[in-house]
């Protein structure tokens, strides 16, 4: 039989000691995706699904906080990033200018100091440790599970664009990974202990911390051997569960964002000839069952094949493209500009002034002192902005601009652009604009591709 034939002729080989190559596979493999957020204290009826139960209503944030502290999280998230970038290539990003000019005065709108945000140092010694100052908050997550270990243990990950490290609670965590599920290297066959450190620590003293370890980690049904990944022994308050559900972080960047430093999950699938298409898709959709990770390819159920446009990323960090404009009414505000494709942020990002612009004429309109704007319930959804990225407009629908009401009945709602300091001419796109399109990232060709949906 062939089958005999080709077993028999393997086995001569590994007799021999030969290498065999690996073969990639070329099937896409798919994680589902799923919204999870901390919602306001007067939430709706229509949203209680959404709701998590451990949360008491009562005492949980207004909507125009939370996006607040969103807002001051990704902020002080690419402060974090950017300082990352620096230590690991050696030269500064072209964002890191503008960024540091304000970095004593980002956080005040909410009443928080966080002074000297873009020290980062490496201490030697048996144990190395690595440190870095953000802001931690709670978010808007999009999760989806993973699995570490042999035994397989099952973990929930923020899926983030915007950032590179593989970070989950370890079992020696303290009470501050309660309701958490723990990585237990002692259970795993395939753990190693590095013996070394890491430790990320935030404006308000608090810090994540633990040891890394290498451990197989398998991504819908792809597996990274030896790949290097975060145990907290303590989280941040920010990454208690009354904020922060999922048990972990999966960065999706490039291997310059790590702070450990380590290659990001995705690219230890490509080193180790895992997949065939050094390509993930990623589809988000406020509708159950409609937003995944494609991993090794794409899920072309999901868009028009005819309509992808490709952009060329501006360097090996973050996914960085350019945007040719952005206008609303069909009237462009800002003309070419650098953007930053991010799954990890929930608004589409630009500078303070900038943003003005685009709300300009817009009878109602207001701006919060942290930077989000606020337009009539009535008329924020005729104003929802056009992209464009490779010379092909990408409408923004008026449902994923429109974020609901800033208070109980109030007549004034969210919208979905923000303004930060120091953005520059940088914009920050997340998951407002991923909404309405396929997100296509292809490390191999170092491309950012966007396509209609279906």
């Amino acid at each position: 039989m062939r089958l005999t034939a080709a077993f028999t002729s393997l086995l001569c080989l590994f007799t021999l000691g030969i290498a065999l190559p690996v073969e990639p596979l070329s099937e896409t493999l798919r994680v589902p995706l799923e919204r999870k957020y901390v919602p306001p204290h007067w939430q709706s009826a229509a949203h209680e699904n959404y709701w998590p139960t451990h949360l008491d209503p009562s005492t949980s944030p207004t909507r125009l906080h939370l996006m607040q502290v969103h807002l001051l999280q990704i902020t002080n998230k690419y402060m974090q990033t950017l300082a990352i970038f620096e230590a690991n290539t050696g030269s500064p990003h072209p964002l890191a200018a503008s960024l540091k000019a304000v970095e004593h005065s980002v956080t005040e709108s909410v009443g928080t100091h966080q002074p000297g945000l873009l020290a980062r140092s490496l201490d030697g010694g048996s144990k190395k440790k690595g440190s870095l100052l953000l802001t931690d908050d709670s978010k808007m997550l999009w999760q989806g599970s993973i699995e570490v270990g042999t035994p397989k243990q099952i973990f929930t990950v923020d899926i983030d664009t915007g950032s590179s490290d593989f970070l989950l609670p370890s079992v020696e965590c303290d009470s501050s990974c309660n309701g958490h599920t723990r990585y237990d290297p002692s259970s795993s066959s395939t753990s190693l202990d590095l013996n070394k450190t890491f430790t990320i620590t935030y404006g308000d003293g608090s810090n994540v911390q633990g040891g890394q370890y290498k451990d197989d980690v398998f991504l819908g049904g792809y597996k990274a051997k030896n790949q290097i990944l975060g145990g907290a022994t303590s989280y941040s308050s920010g990454f208690n569960i009354s904020a922060y559900l999922p048990d972990g972080l999966l960065g999706l960047a490039w291997p310059s964002l790590s702070v450990y430093p380590a290659g990001p999950v995705f690219n230890t699938l490509i080193n180790q000839n895992v997949i065939k298409d050094k390509i993930f898709g990623i589809a988000l959709s406020s509708q159950p069952g409609k937003s995944e990770l494609s991993i090794g390819g794409t899920n072309t159920a999901f868009y028009k094949q005819n309509t992808i446009v490709w952009m060329n990323i501006m360097s090996h960090g973050y996914w960085e493209v350019s945007m040719d404009s952005l206008g609303r009414n069909g009237k462009t505000v800002v003309g070419s500009a650098q953007a930053i494709v991010d799954s990890g942020t929930s608004l589409i990002i630009g500078g303070m002034g900038v943003v003005k612009v685009f709300y300009d004429g817009v009878v109602g309109a207001m701006s919060s002192d942290g930077g989000i704007w606020t337009v009539p319930c009535s008329t924020i959804d005729s104003i929802a902005p056009t992209l464009t990225f490779g010379s092909k407009d990408f409408a923004v629908s008026a449902a994923t601009f429109n974020l609901g009401p800033v208070s109980q009945g109030s007549s004034d709602c969210i919208a979905g652009i923000a303004g930060s300091q120091g953005m520059g001419d940088y914009w920050i796109v997340g998951d407002v604009f991923m909404q309405n399109v396929y997100s296509i990232f292809d490390m191999g060709s170092g491309l950012v591709g966007f396509a209609d949906l279906s």
